[in-house]
């Protein structure tokens, strides 16, 4: 019987990611964006993530000050230069009010007139996910429905749930004074993403624990081929369904493989006659 313990998979998986955060909030305290973008890009690294990150203002979808952050960068220093391309002390450019064009500026930010070649989101790649970050106090005003906007952007990613919004905005009813942003809510759902209240009490922790890579299967990859009626697979010592393609096993999707133990038990195809 062979035992595959296995808590993480392959690193270096690419990411194009895009923060837009709307600095008009009242009270947006800059340091704590700063430890929230630093606690997200560590949070990706562990993940595995190949990263290239832009901080995006009402600016046409394109990072003032330009340059990107990856992980040639340390986690602290890619939170600076987010932080300065955020703008959120207007020192490049006046207080312009994000919340009517959040979902447009992400979506022109992707698209195929500035991913050209001398434009400035050519540093985005054809095969990574792409995770857009929003913080606002609004909900979107743009004029294009969710489902067209998505459609469009699906265009542009490998698999339909290579694509995923994470939004910091209020929630069902509205919080504090904000309204609820519905169509920033059903962006979320749509794209299985991540949402978190703004009227939480630390941004810098919201912000964190809103890095995920979309679409990722939770896969190991075995040293053999199983006889798949000795397969057993085990997280945290509880057995769980899962789908095996030749040597690669996919988990449930609820399965953190990062935190989890996971154990795959088999006895090889090739020590079974005619397994």
């Amino acid at each position: 019987e062979r035992v595959v313990h296995a808590p993480a998979w392959t690193d270096g998986r690419p990411l194009d990611l895009f923060v837009l955060v709307d600095r008009t909030l009242p009270d947006l305290d800059a340091e704590a964006v700063r430890a929230g973008l630093a606690r997200m890009l560590s949070s990706l690294a562990s993940q595995g993530a190949d990263y290239r990150a832009v901080g995006l203002i009402a600016h046409g979808g394109c990072a003032i000050g330009g340059g990107t952050v990856d992980r040639s960068l340390s986690t602290s220093e890619g939170a600076e230069r987010l932080l300065a391309q955020l703008d959120l002390g207007f020192a490049r450019r006046g207080p312009e009010p994000m919340e009517g064009s959040v979902l447009w500026e992400g979506g022109f930010a992707m698209s195929e007139v500035l991913a050209g070649d001398g434009e400035c989101n050519a540093w985005t790649r054809p095969d990574a996910t792409k995770l857009v970050v929003v913080v606002a106090g609004r909900d979107d005003q743009s004029g294009t429905s969710v489902t067209a906007h998505l459609e469009a952007l699906r265009e542009r990613v490998v698999a339909p749930d290579h694509l995923a919004y994470a939004v910091v905005a209020a929630g069902t009813g509205g919080c504090g004074g904000y309204p609820e942003a519905t169509r920033l809510l059903e962006v979320v759902r749509e794209t299985s993403g991540r949402f978190a209240s703004i009227c939480g009490p630390d941004l810098a922790t919201t912000l964190g624990s809103l890095a995920f890579l979309p679409g990722e299967e939770n896969q190991i990859a075995l040293p053999d081929a199983p006889y798949l009626p000795s397969l057993e697979v085990l997280v945290d010592g509880r057995p769980v369904e899962a789908t095996l393609d030749g040597t690669v096993l996919t988990l449930p999707r609820s399965t953190d493989r990062f935190r989890d133990d996971v154990e795959v038990r088999f006895v090889t195809a090739a020590s079974c006659p005619g397994g």
